[in-house]
């Protein structure tokens, strides 16, 4: 089980509305549906709220484990933990970049419309 379904599974679990926890974490509501359908990852600022919305730590909702107050129990799967970040970033440099293209694609277009007119 991924982030997206450990996070679909929490909020049923609270019986909250996903349109709810949107506004919650001011996240449009399709970019969330996108996560609990494990096509997205949250950013990092929205696991964070995501743990404190749901009363569940950041490692579980990143690992599915959960980790020691100080450190010291289940840390011999860092790789786990390791692989998810470095998921979140490349994805994260994948939407930035998709990001990039639309807006230069946009501005092709508004000079090329100026052009005509």
């Amino acid at each position: 089980m991924g982030i997206g379904l450990r996070i679909k599974e929490l909020r049923k679990e609270k019986k909250i509305t996903q349109k709810a926890l949107c506004e919650l974490i001011k996240v449009d509501n399709s970019q969330f549906s996108k996560i609990e359908q494990e096509k997205s990852l949250p950013t990092i600022k929205q696991i964070i709220e995501l743990s404190s919305i749901l009363e569940k730590s950041i490692d579980w909702i990143i690992t599915g484990k959960e980790f020691d107050q100080q450190g010291l129990g289940m840390l011999s799967e860092p790789t786990q933990l390791q692989q998810e970040l470095l998921s979140t970033k490349r994805l994260l440099e994948k939407e930035e970049q998709h990001t990039a293209d639309l807006r230069e694609l946009l501005n092709l277009q508004n000079n090329s419309k100026q052009n005509a007119g």
